[in-house]
């Protein structure tokens, strides 16, 4: 199904002063506004999909902005990213005249490009940025394209991702390669997570989120330094810690199971056994058997050394 933007606004003191220009990408639909604001004017904006905005010649104090109705006035913004579902508010402090790029963002094609970079969390943070040279650029480059095409789609196509990256602030594809590459430090705050978590259900994208990364990106990386998958790394650090609690006499195998995340004695079990080769019960046995016959050895020696 093409991608057709729909956006519920209403304006007041504000006049178009250019016919909209606009233009059809891959997941994208992007237009430029050309208007004239009148002291007091403003408008509010809410759409079911994200859009990216970028102002090529407004005054910097002559527009304030506010995401969701309770939230702070905010001056001098050069861009603005807002999610899905999320109002936008604007009041305007002096007569103006602004042109600004809209980029309407179909949601699925954007998480695939956010995913892509390892950023996919920043999909739904509303982002407000001051006037940025860099994003001003690849705006007037990108808003020209919009109005007069001469480049292929893919050439806009990589503006509009040049563009999402900046405005954004991505900058997780280097952040994912250096965790790719940390190996087991990337995991302390997870660890971390995880051990005061352990009687919760917890999913893939908890423990993403955790780390700042994308489902995949976490994937990639228990790939890349452990060599299993995320669920089953957060299963190895429940029997881990289940293990630990066995050396525990008073602590019952129900108990145990249910403090570790696991539904009950029985699926505890049968995870151990799988991973262990051993029901919880017999490791608990031999291990019982191992301390005391550690502890004897120890009185044992103690005594000769006493002599």
């Amino acid at each position: 199904m093409t991608f057709m933007p729909n956006m519920t606004a209403s304006t007041r003191m504000m006049r178009v002063l250019q016919p909209l220009s606009w233009r059809r990408l891959p997941g994208v639909i992007g237009d430029v506004w050309n208007v004239r604001f009148q002291t007091g004017g403003g408008g509010h904006y809410l759409a079911p999909n994200p859009r990216l905005v970028v102002f090529l010649n407004c005054p910097a104090d002559a527009l304030s902005f506010r995401i969701a109705d309770d939230a702070i006035w905010r001056s001098e913004v050069g861009s603005l990213y807002i999610p899905a579902g999320v109002p936008l508010c604007i009041k305007v402090a002096q007569d103006c005249e602004l042109s600004h790029l809209d980029l309407h963002l179909d949601s699925g094609p954007l998480q695939q490009r956010l995913d892509m970079l390892g950023a996919l969390h920043l999909a739904s943070k509303p982002v407000l940025r001051p006037f940025s040279e860099t994003i001003s650029h690849l705006a007037h480059v990108l808003a020209d394209e919009v109005c007069r095409p001469r480049r292929p789609d893919l050439v806009a196509d990589g503006l509009v991702s040049a563009l999402l990256a900046e405005a954004l602030d991505v900058r997780c594809v280097s952040e994912a390669t250096e965790m790719l590459d940390s190996g087991d430090a990337v995991f302390r705050d997870l660890q971390v997570f995880v051990t005061s978590h352990l009687g919760d259900r917890i999913t893939v994208a908890d423990m993403a989120d955790v780390i700042g990364v994308s489902e995949s990106w976490l994937t990639r990386l228990c790939r890349k330094n452990f060599d299993t998958t995320p669920l089953r790394w957060l299963m190895e650090q429940r029997l881990r810690a289940a293990k630990q609690m066995m050396t525990e006499a008073s602590s019952s195998l129900s108990d145990i199971a249910s403090a570790t995340g696991f539904a009950d004695q029985a699926h505890l079990t049968r995870n151990f056994r799988a991973t262990f080769e051993q029901t919880p019960a017999a490791w608990r046995r031999r291990h019982a058997v191992r301390n005391e016959t550690k502890n004897a050895s120890l009185i044992q020696d103690r005594r000769v050394n006493s002599l």
